[in-house]
């Protein structure tokens, strides 16, 4: 039986705030944007990852009342790289050359994970799918580019070390789904680090997220 990874706790943690009741249309004193932390915001987010724990997305989401997209839009520049959700395609097609990924997919307070491959995929000519090619075993179906406002590439605390991954949000900033490095409570893959590493490298050449963001 396949153990837990040791990225499963942010996974969860970062999905019971997805589903909890902090939505940008009740924060009426909260930034304009949903996906974008302020600059005072961005102030205390970085000044509190100095000292990171595995809990402290959840903490600050909750101090602060903004979304998860906000709070990783804040990172020091070493924690997370956020481009805007146009860039779709663009990283589909760097997760396709990941060797193996756990998708983590949230749904009413539920994690659903997928171990397996990340398959290629093309748009649908009939409608705005994102069709996954059903190549074996992994995640395969149908996504919603069109849905998604943001992407970030993470290194957050996890219970043994940082937990890589790559988060899609929509546009209240709250998380669908995402990719990570698989990881069995010891150091992750090595061919699975350099990839995560490529996509890291890559995203960080795309359209930011929050353009001119990084207080860093």
């Amino acid at each position: 039986m396949r153990k837990p990874s040791s990225s499963w706790s942010t996974r969860v943690v970062l999905a019971a705030l997805s589903a909890a009741s902090y939505h940008s249309t009740a924060w009426a004193d909260g930034p304009v944007s949903a996906l974008c932390a302020d600059p005072e915001q961005t102030k205390v987010i970085q000044e509190r990852f100095k000292t990171p724990n595995r809990n402290l997305v959840d903490s600050l989401r909750q101090e602060l009342r903004i979304s998860e997209s906000a709070i990783l839009s804040g990172l020091p520049q070493e924690r997370a790289v956020g481009v805007s959700g146009s860039q779709f395609q663009a990283v589909w097609v760097q997760l396709h050359t990941w060797p193996d990924a756990v998708v983590a997919i949230r749904s009413g307070g539920h994690v659903l994970e997928v171990h397996g491959p990340i398959h290629a995929g093309e748009p649908s000519k009939v409608s705005k799918y994102f069709n996954l090619a059903p190549e074996g075993h992994g995640l395969s179906g149908h996504l919603r580019p069109d849905l998604v406002s943001a992407i970030y590439a993470v290194k957050l605390p996890g219970r043994n070390g940082d937990d890589h991954g790559v988060i899609f949000y929509d546009s209240a900033g709250e998380a669908a789904f995402g990719v990570y490095v698989p990881s069995e409570y010891v150091r992750p893959d090595a061919a699975g680090m350099q990839r995560f590493q490529d996509t890291w490298s890559r995203m960080q050449s795309m359209p930011a997220a929050c353009p001119g963001q990084r207080l860093d």
